[in-house]
């Protein structure tokens, strides 16, 4: 199904944005007619191609369609691109306040408490290139890195190699005792050190998610839970969520509950300051993170796997 769009960039039950757009995306909220709520149907873009959406002042957005890259450079030149590749389109495309270039529909996730998501796949979020890896919720907390490596596989993923390619940031999060902590990835190469970073803080005591070397790729960490897996299970693509609820922490492993302990974990800063997406000594090929202030459930995560595993080919 399309996504839904309508201009602005208030908080909106089960949306993400960009720029001056709101789209709808979580199908557990009624999105309502058009007249009460301000949403309008998007168009699926087409296989290997774009939607371009501009705003105008009423109606909806103006609405075109590429077929290729070389359409969607013609028209975004049209509109005042001086890019001449796809990425530097894209780029000039998530500059703009009022025009947004989607290469899919998003996925149907979890909206509620979401404070961060980053997705290679999405154009919006990564343009294919460039140092900034943007960010879908209204919070803006864009993470940045020496140049990435984007492929097109699956969809689209950013790979990094040990001591390359650290996206960092301050990613300030709500106050309390619950939160929940997603990481689509591939740890595809050899992991140098104990505790390699996947997803968390800057401070070694606050909330992560890391995968260990001793032995050598031989459990995956949330907080206190650790999973022991065999290390070839590291290098395919997993679904790691980590959930802390008040006293309780529960890991997922590609939608089944794994592990779970009687712990907390706020100890960095008033809660949480997120620092690194693939830290330090860790090699992996990434796909999303998602970042919610907020216990999921079991339900709620089940959901966001059956979303986001499609494009894995789990």
């Amino acid at each position: 199904m399309p996504n839904l769009f309508k201009s602005g960039n208030t908080a909106t039950n089960g949306s993400i944005y960009d720029g001056n757009f709101t789209i709808g995306v979580d199908s557990t909220f009624d999105f309502g007619p058009t007249s009460t709520t301000g949403f309008w149907n998007g168009i699926t873009p087409p296989s290997g191609g774009y939607t371009i959406y501009q705003n105008k002042a009423a109606n909806g957005p103006s609405i075109r369609t590429a077929a290729n890259d070389s359409a969607l450079i013609s028209i975004l030149q049209g509109l005042g691109s001086t890019g001449t590749t796809a990425a530097g389109a894209l780029n000039w495309a998530r500059q703009q306040t009022e025009i947004m270039v989607a290469n899919i529909d998003y996925y149907d996730i979890v909206t509620s408490g979401l404070t961060f998501v980053v997705d290679a796949s999405y154009a919006p979020s990564y343009p294919r290139s460039g140092t900034t890896w943007y960010d879908l919720t209204r919070n803006g907390n864009n993470v940045s890195n020496t140049p990435a490596t984007w492929a097109s596989t699956l969809g689209g993923t950013i790979s990094r190699s040990n001591q390359t390619n650290i996206f960092s940031t301050l990613i300030p999060s709500a106050t309390g005792t619950s939160y929940t902590m997603c990481a689509f990835v591939n740890v595809s190469g050899t992991v140098n050190g104990p505790g390699s970073q996947i997803f968390g803080t800057t401070n070694t005591l606050g909330p992560s998610i890391n995968v260990s070397s001793s032995p050598a790729m031989s459990a995956i960490t949330f907080n206190s839970v650790t999973v022991t897996k065999p290390g070839s299970d590291f290098k395919q693509w997993n679904y790691f969520v980590g959930v802390q609820s008040g006293s309780t922490q529960l890991f997922y492993v590609n939608g089944t509950l794994s592990g779970t302990t009687s712990a907390t974990n706020t100890s960095f800063g008033a809660f949480l300051n997120f620092g690194y997406i693939g830290a330090k000594t860790v090699s992996m090929t990434m796909g999303s993170f998602q970042l919610y202030n907020r216990a999921l459930s079991q339900t709620e995560v089940t959901k966001n796997w059956n979303a986001l595993r499609t494009r894995f080919g789990l």
